[in-house]
């Protein structure tokens, strides 16, 4: 089934449909959204100018500023009713002092 929805022919069916092929099969590109009525004479091929960024480096304090967002933030929001601005602010203080804390900790 993998192989099958993998193929050159259901990804360029796909790709007419407008959806963005996952191979990189350049007729799949080339026919991006040609079978939607409302997208001739659009530049679709702007789709596949760009190129995807590599992702920012981890530091050793992504670990303190995730595990602070999920227990702070969200359960700030979503159970305890805060508003956005107020939970986020919140978690970037504790998050702040944390890695504070593990700087002094580690001299």
């Amino acid at each position: 089934m993998i192989a099958y929805m993998m193929s050159d022919e259901v990804q360029q069916i796909m790709s007419r449909r407008g959806r963005l092929p996952i191979v990189k099969d350049e007729k799949a590109k080339s026919e991006f959204g040609t079978g939607i009525e409302g997208l001739k004479d659009k530049n679709l091929k702007a789709f596949f100018m760009d190129t995807v960024a590599k992702p920012a480096p981890s530091t050793i304090y992504d670990t303190i500023a995730k595990t602070t967002m999920v227990q702070k933030s969200i359960r700030g929001i979503a159970v305890d009713g805060k508003d956005v601005n107020t939970a986020l602010r919140e978690s970037e203080d504790d998050i702040n002092k944390q890695i504070e804390a593990d700087k002094a900790a580690k001299k």
